[in-house]
């Protein structure tokens, strides 16, 4: 069975004609006292002026108390509401931090690529390495000691001197 709901509650405010009809017979009376019980002007007229702004003082806004059943129904729509974006905040920091992960792993798929092919380039030197030293290493055209075949020099205070090759050499004394 389902849970009964309580009747809705009404608060009762006076009927919407009974205020002007209360200040009506105010304002008579106070007229009716100005004349015949000759009261003084400066008395009746306060008092005419309260009789009238008197009810626009108060609040004609009704009060009615919410029912139990609209209220849940309210609050239950606010419990989703914010349930939901709580859901869809957390599922755009998910994707975010996803998005954030797969760059870092993308540098690092392209830094293990770089290594690789370093890798590679090293595994080959070091496999050409041991037939290149098999090979004898080619001996110089000249012998070191051997003095250039042209040789200028001009007078200077380093005294030095240019073989043909174009290198300096120190001069000889």
């Amino acid at each position: 069975m389902g849970a009964a709901v309580p009747p809705q509650t009404v608060v009762r405010g006076l009927p919407g004609w009974l205020t002007p009809l209360l200040q009506s017979t105010a304002l008579v009376l106070v007229l009716l006292g100005l004349v015949f019980a000759s009261l003084p002007l400066y008395l009746c007229l306060p008092l005419a002026l309260l009789v009238i702004w008197l009810p626009r003082l108060k609040s004609h806004t009704p009060v009615v108390a919410p029912s139990s059943g609209a209220d849940a129904i309210g609050e239950l729509t606010r419990d989703l509401s914010r349930t939901t974006s709580h859901n869809a905040l957390s599922a755009a920091g998910v994707a975010y931090s996803v998005k954030q992960l797969a760059a870092r792993l993308q540098s690092q798929l392209s830094a293990a690529k770089q290594i690789v092919s370093s890798a590679e380039v090293m595994i080959g030197t070091e496999k050409s390495l041991p037939n290149s030293a098999a090979k004898p290493w080619p001996q110089p055209v000249r012998p070191i000691n051997a003095a250039p075949k042209a040789v200028k020099c001009w007078p200077s205070r380093s005294r030095r001197c240019i073989n043909s090759a174009s290198a300096l050499m120190p001069a000889v004394s």
